[in-house]
């Protein structure tokens, strides 16, 4: 199922890459495709969840999760088609909707994913410019979630994740300021 996930995922992440050398379509019909395609992946798991292919369809909402994570960067990062606060919100709003998936659902692949995307948000945006303020207050929100999703379900390995991930981003800003500054 692990590895179903990974490749489409992938499938998605190489479709967007080769419709863009070999323009099928247009960037906004790509992001589109992909943000409709992880939606339909994150409701499709949902119905799929509470019946006989439980696994399967905890495997469809964290690859939904990580296909919506994909297109917002994408529509950031390639194709410029959204400035860095809304891509920086709507990606929030993904690691929101994932931590309420994962409890309504009790899947921890989701909440695991959530996590790992929410941390990745900030690199995944990323400028090039420190903004400690920003980054520490979302941290800060990102690790209230954890801790209340952890606390709600019992799930401590959203811990550890949560501390290795907030200790990572830490210790990344201050070398990457101490190297321009």
């Amino acid at each position: 199922l692990r590895i179903g996930v990974v490749i489409v995922v992938m499938a998605v992440g190489y479709f967007l890459q080769y419709s863009v050398q070999n323009q099928l379509i247009g960037h906004e019909a790509q992001v589109a495709v992909a943000i409709v395609v992880g939606l339909a992946m994150l409701a499709g798991g949902t119905q799929i969840v509470g019946h006989r292919y439980r696994l399967f369809g905890q495997g469809m909402m964290g690859a939904g999760i990580a296909v919506l994570y994909l297109a917002i960067f994408a529509a950031f990062h390639y194709y410029k088609l959204i400035p860095l606060t809304p891509a920086f919100g709507v990606m929030a709003l993904v690691t929101m909707v994932a931590g309420v998936v994962a409890v309504r659902y009790r899947s921890v692949l989701v909440a695991v994913l959530g996590i790992l995307g929410g941390y990745a948000t900030p690199v995944m945006l990323s400028t090039g410019e420190v903004n400690f303020p920003g980054l520490f207050g979302y941290m800060t929100l990102l690790g209230v979630g954890v801790l209340g999703i952890s606390y709600y379900r019992n799930w401590r390995l959203l811990n550890w994740l949560a501390f290795l991930g907030t200790y990572s981003m830490v210790f990344g800003a201050l070398t990457r300021y101490e190297v321009v500054h």
